[in-house]
Parts: structure tokens; sequence; C-alpha cells
């Protein structure tokens, strides 16, 4: 059943995401770059969630894990990032859905111990969406490290013994399925469609993944390289005076990129950190517990996050400097 339901993920959001490339080039449904904040070749269609969330949502169904509070959860984010696809939707909007799709896993979908565990998994969706959101900006790079992500999940639920790890081999499927189409040079991009549904489906995985919820937490700290990189993101625009919300190309794969190297290759890259980070997770949860691996996890995240931060504007900084020189 495994295989026919990943197999399903997989079709779905493949002949979904085809569909799209060309519906969405004939309806004008396209990103056009702009030199600064798109700077993506071509026109890709940014309507990849639809692919992703019909393959995600299939898959599970056939498999037995239907889930209507993830199924309404993942609708109010499509849309609202599809609204904010085409029309652009304000900060505070986007806050007020991300926490209303956080509500409803915790009512419907998720059993929960008080108040403060609910919390946490709304402010977990909140900070998700924001980080592969952010994440999402060449081609082929969140959804690559989307699918390490989930597959890591499933590693993980096999460590607890708990969950089901089939689960996240599913998702990884519909993610595949997508990433045919949003391979260099990509005829389709998530959106911020796509970005919100793939975060709420991480964050139904975590917590699916163990009934601890000190084990949760570690799954959901799987997320791992996109969490790291909003980190460094707030953290550098915090320092330079930048607005929080505003969008830059600052980023530390935008630095490698505009380094010259190729798209694939600066994929590869984080990929590798990403499966690093889950190794990492995993095996210090396996071998020495949930506790000691959070704090593994804190350690390795704040310094990579200082670092990281330390880089991008020590770059930026020599790269104005060298401007001013040339002139």
């Amino acid at each position: 059943m495994a295989v026919i339901s990943t197999s399903i993920a997989v079709v779905v959001a493949l002949l979904i995401g085809g569909a799209l490339t060309r519906l969405g080039a004939r309806w004008g449904v396209v990103d056009e770059p702009d030199g600064h904040l798109k700077a993506h070749v071509g026109s890709p269609v940014p309507l990849g969630g639809l692919a992703v969330f019909a393959g995600a949502h299939l898959g599970l169904a056939v498999n037995g894990l239907f889930d209507l509070g993830l199924l309404v959860a993942t609708s109010l984010l499509c849309v609202v990032g599809l609204i904010d696809d085409l029309t652009g939707l304000s900060p505070v909007v986007r806050l007020v859905s991300s926490v209303s799709a956080g509500l409803v896993l915790v009512m419907i979908s998720f059993q929960v111990n008080g108040l403060l565990e609910a919390m946490f998994w709304v402010v977990a969706v909140v900070f998700s969406v924001n980080a592969v959101n952010l994440f999402d900006g060449l081609d082929a790079l969140a959804g690559s490290v989307a699918t390490v992500t989930f597959l890591a999940m499933s590693w993980f639920a096999l460590v607890q013994d708990s969950g089901e790890p089939v689960a996240g081999i599913i998702l990884a499927g519909s993610v595949l399925g997508f990433l045919f189409w949003n391979r260099p040079p990509a005829r389709l991009y998530l959106g911020d469609n796509g970005a919100y549904v793939v975060a709420l489906l991480f964050v139904w995985l975590a917590h699916q993944a163990s009934p601890d919820l000190g084990a949760s937490v570690v799954a959901a700290s799987l997320l791992g390289v996109p969490l790291l990189d909003l980190g460094v993101t707030v953290l550098r625009r915090y320092r330079s005076g930048a607005e929080i919300f505003a969008g830059d190309r600052d980023h530390a794969y935008d630095v490698l990129h505009q380094r010259g190297h190729p798209v694939a290759r600066v994929t590869a890259v984080f990929v590798s950190l990403q499966v690093v980070w889950v190794a990492v997770v995993v095996l210090a949860s396996h071998r020495f517990g949930d506790r000691a691996a959070l704090s593994i996890v804190l350690l390795l995240g704040t310094l990579s996050v200082l670092w990281a931060s330390h880089w991008v504007r020590r770059d930026r900084e020599i790269g104005v400097s060298g401007e001013e020189t040339s002139e």
C-alpha cells in the first residue's frame, strides 16, 4: 500500500504540475523576473502548491491517513497563498492566516496537553511558513530540501518506533512530482501557496512523529536549513536596520549564486547541508535521547546563525567596498 500511495502522490503532483505550467502561461499567471527580488530565468508559473496539495492529500487518503484538520488548514493557507501570489497581502494578514491554520490543526488534528503545548504548535506553524517561504528563492532549492526533510521525518518516526513513517514518504513523493517541473530552468514555482502548504505539512508530520512532546519538538527541528536561514535573515536585517519583512537577495544561497555558482550547484550545497543536519539530529536523538538532541540543536543552530549572518554581512561589505574602489 505504501508503494501505491506514494506512486499516486508522485503521479498526481506530476500531472497537475504539468497542466498548471500550460494553463498558467495561457492565463498570464506567471512570475516575471524583475532583476531584483525575482532573479530567476524565464517566467515560471507560481502555482506549484496546487500540485503538492493534491498529490499529498490523495496519497495520504489512499493509505488511510486522511486528516480533516490537515485538509482544512492546508486549504486555508493555499487559498491565502494564491491571493498573496496574485495580488499581494500585508504581513499582518499572512500572520493571522498562519495562526488560524495552526489553530485548526490544534483543534481538529492534534491531541495536545494544555495551553502551552497548543501555543507551541501554533508558533511552529508561523515559523515554518516564514522559513519555507523565504527559502524558496532558487529553482529546485526549497523542493529538494523539503524532500530530504520529509524523508528524514520518516526515518525519525522509525527510530522513535511511533507515528506513521510512510506519511513522510508520501509527502516526499508529492514534492518530487512537483520538482520535475521545478528543476532548472524552472517552469513551475511553489509560489506562496506552495510554500505555505509545504510548511504546514512539515508541522503536521512533526506532530505525527511521536505522541511525546519532546520527541515531536526534535522532529520539528528537522526543518533545519530553512529555519536557520530564517534566523540569519532576521538577525542580519535587524543589525543593518532594514525592515524585517522587506524582501532582499542577501540570503546565503543568493550570495553563492551571485558569486558565479550555478543554481544546481547551490542547491546541491544546501541539500548536502540539510542531509548533515537531519542526520545529526536523528542520530543524536537515537543515541543520547531527545533532551540531549534538543541541546545539540540549540547549540549548533545558534552558532550557525551567528556565523552565517556574519559571513553574509561581510560578503556584502566587501562587495560594496569593491564597487566603490572600481569606480
